[in-house]
């Protein structure tokens, strides 16, 4: 993402001269923060790393004295991670830093591959909020020398189990139903052995279902899923 870093320059303060600063940045990622650059110090607002020069052209008509003032600025990159802020319950998730750090997580209750990498794949084993902390191993490279992330670790639904007949007749139609700690959320039904089709499926939730038996024996499976992101499900067993 982009990062605004800023400083103040100098010059000493003469009566009657006048101050023009100008940059070498590119248009468009810098700023004066000043619109008024006749004076004798400026701050300045950079949006990409790089190296440039600030120069200020000051002159006195009343003094014959005039000349150019130049400083070489370095604008170092921010250290950050990049990943998922919102994952679920069990999942490995990669994050990536800027460059090559150690890695932490905490509280306690994520697995965090010890060593030196610029990813990591964090297993978030219980639910919560966490924090993961990269240290940079590379110094001079970065702005700062550490990055934070903040990551909610949703639960996974817990369902009961399913309510159905365990005996039936071939080719007629059977009602099983299901509910779970978490409401609001999508089931998901399956014939996973034997021959069967889901006919109809009640409730917002699709927690009853309805389903004709055909071939078997039969196996029937349900689970519920969370819409963590737009397309990134967390999904109970």
């Amino acid at each position: 993402r982009e990062e605004i870093t800023s400083g103040s320059y100098f010059l000493p303060s003469m009566p009657g001269t006048y101050y023009l600063w100008t940059t070498t940045a590119a248009t468009g990622t810098f700023s004066f923060n000043e619109r008024n650059r006749n004076t004798a110090n400026v701050n300045i607002s950079f949006s990409q790393p790089g190296t440039y020069q600030l120069q200020c052209q000051y002159n006195n008509p009343m003094a014959g004295c005039s000349g150019i003032s130049i400083i070489t600025i370095n604008v170092l990159p921010v250290f950050s991670i990049a990943g998922d802020d919102k994952v679920c319950e069990g999942s490995t998730v990669t994050y990536t830093a800027s460059g090559t750090a150690t890695w932490s997580a905490s509280p306690a209750g994520a697995t965090v591959p010890p060593g030196t990498s610029s990813t990591s794949g964090i297993t978030w084993n219980f639910p919560g909020t966490y924090t993961i902390t990269a240290i940079n191993t590379t110094t001079g490279v970065f702005c700062n020398t550490s990055a934070v992330k903040v990551v909610e670790v949703i639960a996974k639904p817990i369902l009961s189990n399913i309510t159905g007949p365990t005996l039936v007749c071939p080719g007629k139609n059977y009602q099983f139903s299901i509910s779970s700690n978490t409401p609001a959320n999508q089931f998901v039904w399956n014939v996973t052995t034997g021959i069967g089709t889901i006919m109809s499926q009640m409730g917002a939730d699709k927690d009853s279902v309805i389903i004709k038996l055909t071939t078997g024996p039969w196996t029937i499976s349900v689970y519920q899923q969370i819409e963590i992101t737009p397309g990134n499900y967390c999904q109970s067993l």
